[in-house]
């Protein structure tokens, strides 16, 4: 059974990485853009593979949260210590 996945990113430097990325999101099942840096996609894979997926893209300066509603899981790159640790403590992960 596919996973909702939603994507949510923020390049530092956006220009000549966007398309590259989002063509990575779209590759990953029926991908459909919802703003300008996020978009749902329903896919085969797990929000952690997702994750590893699209890390080899992004700067030690980008971020990226990765949310799988269908099982209830998260994930993400490089996201600020408080706020990891905030969406852990809510998520009860």
């Amino acid at each position: 059974m596919p996973n909702n996945l939603f994507f949510s990113y923020d390049l530092v430097e956006q220009e000549d990485r966007k398309e590259q990325i989002d063509k990575a999101i779209q590759s990953m099942g029926n991908a459909t853009p919802l703003t300008k840096n996020s978009w749902y996609v329903n896919s085969p894979i797990t929000a952690h593979e997702a994750t590893r997926r699209l890390s080899g893209l992004l700067t030690d300066e980008d971020i990226l949260v990765v949310a799988d509603t269908s099982n209830d899981q998260s994930a993400w790159f490089n996201l600020e210590e408080k706020k990891a640790r905030r969406i852990t403590q809510n998520w009860k992960m």
